[in-house]
């Protein structure tokens, strides 16, 4: 499922800026889990960016929340960490240097997907 995703993603027409952007990311390992899940914050959380003290990257979904708009909610998840490589783990979530990239590989709703909420 998780590389049947990801295929779809890469063949989505991506630009060669936003592929060198994936790419910085790194390894990130995606799981579902449900709202009983401690990095689930609230039952409507599509998904969440995280980091491991062992430095693991990981893209949690929300199995519970609404999916519409999943590729969007995944990229911003991936734009946490592309910023997190590039400007430090200790950044703001949602600090202009995030924007940049999230706007960068969201090109639709950039206001609601980029900006934070």
């Amino acid at each position: 499922m998780i590389r049947a995703l990801l295929a779809v993603l890469l063949l989505c027409g991506f630009t060669q800026d936003q592929k060198v952007s994936l790419q910085d990311a790194g390894v990130v390992r995606v799981q579902y889990v449900d709202t009983s899940h401690w990095a689930i914050s609230h039952a409507n959380e599509a998904a969440k960016a995280i980091r491991t003290a062992d430095g693991q990257k990981w893209i949690l979904i929300n199995v519970d929340a609404d999916q519409t708009d999943f590729e969007s909610w995944f990229l911003h998840e991936m734009a946490h960490h592309i910023a997190w490589v590039r400007h430090g783990k200790d950044i703001a979530p949602h600090w202009p240097e995030f924007r940049r990239i999230c706007r960068q590989l969201i090109k639709h709703r950039t206001k609601y997907f980029c900006e934070g909420h």
